[in-house]
């Protein structure tokens, strides 16, 4: 006789039983194993520290893109005779605090939506001594008055009536701000496209326009003729002078001797140009 487990057999013979018992599968809990993936490896390339110039920082390109050049509001000082269809102004605007004069022309009637175009123009190399705001490029800024554009013909610090000391393009930055700053200047006027202002360069103002369009970002287009734009590493290659500057003859005139010393002194501190220096890649960038 087959019994179930957990029945009672009290009076039964033992012999004839079998007992039957009912063995419910144990269920054993498997704990997965987690295989961590491969960590990626990030190396961090440290960034390297700009290289700090003690002398002659002011012409390196990085620091002229960090210097902030915000020109000013532009003061209309004098009104000049109207031409074929457009008007002239003397007018003035503050570059590092020297009053900077300069020839403005104005197309006639309203602007256009969004403002005129327009144009810094920069000259080449006169004899400050001898410069005058509304002689020489006359054709020039005539052409391009003509057709429209807004012209605004600067001279230099130190220049006709403007303030500062004249400086040369390359060992001396002030000519470059000067030029920043006339921009800057005109997209205060409400008159002008702020973002259609371009640059013109003759002459040693190539060189000024070039430098200018590394740093200033929102020089839209630039225009360099017969620019004396050499390198540098040019001045020792050719043998070339700097031109740019003349100082005055004159053995008293204020400041006549600081900028001669000031690139002396950059070729005794880094040598003469060589494009494996770094002071002069920093410059030349």
């Amino acid at each position: 006789m087959a019994v179930p487990s957990a029945t009672n057999l009290a009076g039964t013979d033992p012999r004839s039983v079998t007992i039957t018992t009912n063995v419910v599968p144990t269920q054993t809990k498997i704990t997965p194993t987690l295989t961590a993936s491969p960590t990626s490896t990030v190396t961090l390339t440290p960034t390297p520290t700009p290289i700090v110039f003690d002398i002659g920082k002011e012409i390196t390109i990085q620091y002229l893109r960090e210097l902030e050049i915000a020109g000013s509001e532009i003061t209309f000082e004098e009104k000049l005779a109207d031409r074929y269809n457009y008007h002239q102004h003397l007018v003035s605007y503050f570059s590092e605090g020297s009053k900077i004069f300069g020839l403005l022309t104005i197309p006639f009637g309203d602007p256009p939506p969004g403002g005129f175009k327009a144009i810094v123009f920069n000259h080449g190399y006169i004899p400050p001594a001898t410069y005058r705001t509304t002689q020489r490029y006359n054709a020039y800024v005539d052409y391009l008055a003509r057709r429209g554009f807004v012209v605004f013909k600067i001279d230099y610090r130190g220049h006709g009536q403007s303030q500062g000391e004249a400086t040369g393009s390359y060992f001396s930055p002030g000519y470059t701000i000067d030029s920043i700053s006339a921009l800057k200047s005109l997209q205060k006027l409400d008159i002008i496209d702020p973002q259609g202002i371009g640059m013109w360069g003759h002459s040693m103002a190539g060189n000024l326009v070039l430098r200018a369009m590394l740093i200033e970002p929102d020089i839209q287009a630039g225009v360099i003729w017969a620019g004396a734009v050499y390198s540098y590493d040019d001045f020792v290659t050719f043998g070339i002078n700097d031109n740019t500057y003349r100082p005055p003859t004159t053995p008293d005139a204020e400041g006549s001797t600081e900028r001669p010393r000031r690139s002396q002194l950059i070729f005794d501190t880094y040598g003469r140009p060589d494009t494996h220096n770094a002071f002069w890649q920093a410059v030349s960038l």
